[in-house]
């Protein structure tokens, strides 16, 4: 079955292609040469053709949507957890020097998270997120 949705396109082309071979044959109408019967064919299979093309696409393009809307979801929860993290930190150690120090380690170290986290967005980590927090 994954053969056949990886390769659909080909599939239903080369459908189309036999059935456009076969009608006319099968099909004789008296007032219709074969290959009048055989142009009326190819357009009604590249009319259904185009239908079917167009709702895989419009199918896809709602999977990937939605999908997009997760990760800006997992995205949005791990820089805004980080960016507390900054936030908190520089307010933690304000004034004196070796606690200025610590907090540029802490801000260094969450801008590396939130730049991992970007690197690093897949399927897996989206699954990992979403059983995670949802």
């Amino acid at each position: 079955m994954r053969i056949f949705l990886r390769n659909i396109e080909l599939f239903l082309s080369g459908l189309g292609l036999i059935v456009i071979v076969v009608v006319p044959n099968l099909i004789q109408i008296e007032s219709l040469s074969r290959w009048q019967v055989t142009a009326i064919t190819a357009t009604l299979v590249g009319v259904i053709h185009g239908i079917i093309f167009w709702l895989i696409r419009r199918q896809q393009r709602l999977v990937r949507n939605e999908a997009i809307s997760e990760v800006r979801e997992m995205l949005k929860d791990i820089v805004n957890n980080n960016l507390a993290v900054i936030a908190l930190s520089s307010q933690l150690y304000g004034s004196d020097a070796h606690k200025a120090q610590v907090s540029i380690e802490q801000t260094k170290k969450a801008v590396e998270n939130i730049s991992r986290a970007l690197d690093t967005v897949s399927e897996e980590s989206l699954r990992r997120w979403r059983s995670k927090y949802m």
